[in-house]
């Protein structure tokens, strides 16, 4: 078998492209060119030998010759035109006209005999019509070759009695009966094994799902066309290993397992995976084109008796659907992603309540303590110096809460898209000189140095003051908050294209890697360590964050546990340009610096990147 099979993909290739199409039709067309190409191969390598061995040939011997090498030329004509009748006709005309050569050329009724092949033939073709015609130029020499004999005009010297010409023209009749049965059956079959397979192309076409069947090995023998209309892929992109090697590298394991499983163990199976379909979106950079994979479910089976992979009629292994469920997962990713939000902002939400809790208490237990004092003649100090220390005291105390309470409501104002700027003309320095001058006291009582490092010649901008002030103001008392006594904390400012770079660095505690994701959510606070809390809300990168995105701007913020915070502003020039969504906030860029808990060994690992949205 295996010295036949080069032959046999040597036929295969001869056959018609129109006909490889149709598995049936391909068998039929390799069998009409095997067996008249044999034919004619072995007449004429028959011919030299007869040749050597016996005396010249006459001339009705140079014509059955021809005769004999016709189905080598029908065998041609069905293999450039793909046109089986052309071939069938040719062929019947050789078995004829080689019956007719021989009989009036030797006058032997072998001749005669000769015609009996051409109800055996006529058996083999797949149209009634030429069947008919093979059997009407057979009949045809044998009466010709009667009317000659019975006359006495031709060369027919042994004349068949009239029991003899009978039963030759029975048989034929008889052979022809068969021969036009077995074509009308043959070509009732060939219609009903077409129309069953429209009947099953037409029916996977109109599934939303791809019909596919495995080898053990996980080679794609059969894929059905929808592949081209939900993948942009053809059959033949995913025929034998182009399935396999589509598939993310990841999930490869998982359908080599499924089809291995399903073949062994004789049940069905599902498995999810993504799939590298033939369309591709510009890249983020526009430089190049990245492919897009597409979420697929794949649920196979084991075969039914009698499916088959190919004409060769090879068990498969497993058979199924592939199915396209991208906006399926996609809508799965978003609802876990809203859920997670969801949870994150009742855990915010929590934190907040109880941070707020003792922010609003606190300041309005003292309002309510020393303004209940200064009220009542009996507890109320009789020195001006501490009446004036508890007044001051419930000032403060009210700035706090109002600080408190504007901080909720901007932070509400700039996740419901209602916070509106007001651009005008900003000079930094001034601004940045201003806000420094109002963190002063609050770094001193901190033990604190705040340094500011801002060239006097800095551009204005185009922006909402107080929203700017604000930005700072947070990012200074941030700072402020988390750096312990004898620390530092810097403001700095520099031009940078069109836009300004506002710099706040810190020497504090820092922020662990844990964290850095989350940071601007809002009402999360981030936390350098386990023991150690600090005051606020956690609403103030929250605010800054927003602030900065309605002004067209982003942000980047380096910490690393004890190794402090730096926290860079991007700001335009002019913010009148920047129109931002409703409801959408700017990307903080994290990243984790090296610190001294990431060393191993003395080497310091790589910082992580973070990109939130």
């Amino acid at each position: 078998m295996k010295l036949l099979a080069p032959i046999g993909d040597a036929i295969g290739s001869l056959v018609h492209p129109d006909a490889r199409a149709e598995p049936t039709d391909a068998a039929w067309h390799r069998v009409f060119l095997a067996s008249r190409i044999g034919l004619s191969l072995v007449s004429l390598a028959l011919a030299p030998l007869c040749l050597v061995v016996g005396p010249a040939p006459a001339a009705w011997e140079a014509v059955a010759l021809a005769w004999l090498a016709l189905p080598f030329g029908a065998a041609l004509a069905v293999s450039r035109r793909g046109d089986l009748r052309l071939g069938e006709m040719l062929s019947l005309l050789a078995w004829v006209g080689l019956a007719a050569t021989v009989t009036l050329g030797t006058g032997s009724i072998v001749g005669l005999a000769l015609l009996l092949m051409v109800p055996i033939e006529a058996a083999t073709t797949s149209s009634v019509a030429v069947a008919v015609g093979g059997l009407a130029g057979a009949a045809l020499v044998a009466l010709v070759a009667g009317l000659l004999t019975r006359f006495g005009q031709g060369p027919v010297v042994t004349s068949p009695s009239v029991l003899g010409a009978s039963a030759l023209f029975g048989a034929l009749a008889y052979g022809g009966l068969l021969a036009v049965a077995t074509a009308r059956m043959s070509l009732l079959r060939r219609d009903a094994d077409r129309f069953a397979r429209d009947r099953y192309r037409a029916l996977t076409q109109s599934l939303e799902d791809v019909v596919m069947r495995f080898d053990r090995a996980g080679a794609a023998c059969h894929v059905g066309s929808a592949a081209q209309r939900l993948f942009g892929l053809s059959p033949r992109d995913l025929a034998g290993r182009g399935f396999f090697e589509r598939l993310h590298v990841a999930d490869r394991p998982v359908f080599l397992k499924i089809v291995a499983d399903v073949a062994a163990e004789r049940q069905s199976g599902i498995a999810t995976l993504r799939l590298r379909t033939g369309r591709t979106v510009p890249s983020r950079r526009g430089d190049f084109e990245e492919p897009v994979f597409a979420t697929i479910d794949l649920s196979l089976r084991p075969p039914e008796p009698g499916e088959a992979l190919d004409d060769a009629q090879r068990p498969a292994a497993a058979v199924g659907l592939m199915r396209d469920v991208s906006a399926r997962a996609e809508q799965d990713r978003l609802a876990a992603a809203a859920q997670t939000s969801l949870e994150q902002r009742h855990e915010g939400r929590d934190l907040f309540l109880a941070n707020a809790s003792h922010e609003l208490r606190t300041p309005l237990n003292a309002i309510i303590g020393f303004s209940e004092i200064l009220s009542s003649e009996a507890l109320e100090p009789a020195e001006p110096v501490k009446r004036r220390e508890y007044a001051g005291i419930v000032h403060q105390s009210g700035l706090h809460l109002l600080a408190v309470v504007n901080g909720i409501l901007d932070a509400s104002k700039i996740e419901s898209g209602s916070y509106e700027l007001s651009p005008e003309v900003v000079a930094l320095d001034d601004l940045l000189a201003r806000c420094c001058d109002m963190m002063g006291l609050k770094a001193e009582q901190g033990g604190v140095r705040l340094v500011r490092s801002v060239p006097a010649d800095i551009d204005a901008i185009v922006g909402d003051k107080r929203a700017c002030k604000q930005i700072v103001l947070n990012l200074l008392s941030n700072a402020l908050k988390f750096t312990p006594t004898g620390g530092q904390v810097t403001l700095s400012a520099k031009p940078d294209g069109n836009s300004v770079l506002l710099v706040v660095a810190d020497t504090g505690v820092g922020i662990s890697a844990r964290d850095l994701p989350r940071l601007g959510d809002p009402f999360f606070q981030a936390r350098a360590s386990h023991d150690r809390s600090f005051d606020g809300t956690g609403l103030g990168l929250s605010v800054v964050r927003g602030l900065v995105g309605l002004h067209g701007g982003s942000m980047a913020i380096e910490s690393a546990p004890a190794q402090g915070t730096r926290v860079t502003v991007r700001l335009p020039l002019d913010c009148r340009g920047a129109r931002p969504a409703p409801g959408m906030v700017t990307k903080i860029e994290t990243i984790s610096r090296y610190s001294s808990e990431a060393r191993h060994d003395g080497v310091p690992r790589a910082g992580r990147m973070h990109k939130i949205a």
